[in-house]
């Protein structure tokens, strides 16, 4: 068997890796100091590796018929699926918001190193 025949027989370490069904969440917070709160909780349950905090952002939305405009903090989380209803409980417990935007973003590619790091720190 060839080298490229058994490359391509195979699957890569990325690949296997991708099966773990890793993905990022975007959260919106009221408040930096809500959303640091939310992100240590986060990781040091082991839920997320990482949590990446965008300390202000404007959003622009329609809410309650008007349209409105309010300073808020982003965050982005990297975490395993298989985690995400015990993520989105906290999320929602923490938040100030009535509503708050929880978007679910599968990671279909990347670093396999980083990639597997995730993994690690979510075990």
């Amino acid at each position: 068997m060839s080298e490229l025949t058994s490359t391509l027989e195979s699957p890569s370490k990325q690949e296997l890796l991708l099966t773990q069904d890793l993905e990022e969440l975007h959260w919106t917070s009221g408040s930096l100091e809500e959303a640091r709160h939310a992100c240590h909780t986060l990781v040091e349950e082991r839920l997320v590796a990482c949590a990446q905090i965008i300390p202000w952002i404007e959003s622009t939305y329609l809410w309650q018929a008007q349209i409105e405009t309010a300073q808020e903090t982003k965050v982005i989380l990297k975490a395993l699926k298989a985690n995400r209803e015990r993520i989105v409980k906290c999320l929602l417990q923490l938040s100030t918001y009535e509503v708050p935007e929880i978007v679910i973003v599968p990671i279909t590619g990347g670093s396999a190193e980083y990639l597997e790091w995730v993994i690690d720190c979510c075990r």
